[in-house]
C-alpha cells in the first residue's frame, strides 16, 4: 500500500480505490481452483488445517526475510509465527464463500488508472496471475492505464 501511496502522490492524483488479490484469484478464472477446498465440510477444513497452516510462512515470505536479518524481518516473521493458526476454518470458510470475484464484464466498467503491484517472489498470488489482470485490463476500452510493477526482493507479506 506504501507503494501505490507513493505513486499517487508523485502523479499528484488521488487514489480512487484499492484491491488486493489473493491465493483465490486466479487468471482468466473466478475463483481459481484451489478455492474449491473450502467447499469441503468444515469438519474434513478442520482435520486438514495443520496441513494447510505447513509451509504458509515460506510461500508467503521472501526468502531474505525469512533470515531475519534486520529488525523488520525479524518482527514480520514473528508476527506470522504468532498468528499461524489464528483463523478458524470457520473463518477461512465464510470469507471464501462470500468473496464478490471480479468478472471480466466487471472490468469493462473500470474507468481509472490501474497499478498493479506484486512481489516477484510471491508463491502465494504469483507474478504470472498479476502479467494475466494486466493484459486483460490492457484489453479493456475503458481503462486508460494499467502499469505493472514488479517489487524486487519481495513476496507476498
Amino acid at each position: 500500500l506504501q507503494l501505490a501511496s507513493d505513486r499517487a502522490q508523485q502523479r499528484e492524483k488521488p487514489i480512487i480505490g484499492v484491491v488486493t488479490i489473493g491465493p483465490g484469484f486466479g487468471p482468466s478464472h473466478y475463483p481459481s481452483g484451489s478455492i474449491k477446498l473450502f467447499r469441503y465440510p468444515l469438519m474434513l477444513l478442520q482435520l486438514m488445517a495443520p496441513l494447510l497452516r505447513m509451509g504458509f510462512k515460506e510461500r508467503a515470505v521472501h526468502k531474505e526475510t525469512l533470515k531475519r536479518e534486520c529488525h523488520t524481518h525479524d518482527r514480520l516473521v514473528a508476527r506470522i509465527e504468532a498468528s499461524a493458526g489464528g483463523n478458524p476454518m470457520h473463518v477461512c470458510k465464510a470469507f471464501y464463500q462470500q468473496l464478490d470475484w471480479v468478472t471480466p464484464e466487471q472490468m469493462e466498467r473500470i474507468t481509472a488508472p490501474v497499478s498493479i503491484i506484486v512481489g516477484e517472489a510471491d508463491k502465494m498470488t504469483p507474478p504470472a496471475y498479476s502479467h494475466a489482470l494486466e493484459e486483460q485490463l490492457a484489453n479493456c476500452k475503458s481503462v486508460p492505464m494499467v502499469e505493472l510493477h514488479l517489487v524486487p526482493k519481495t513476496s507476498h507479506q
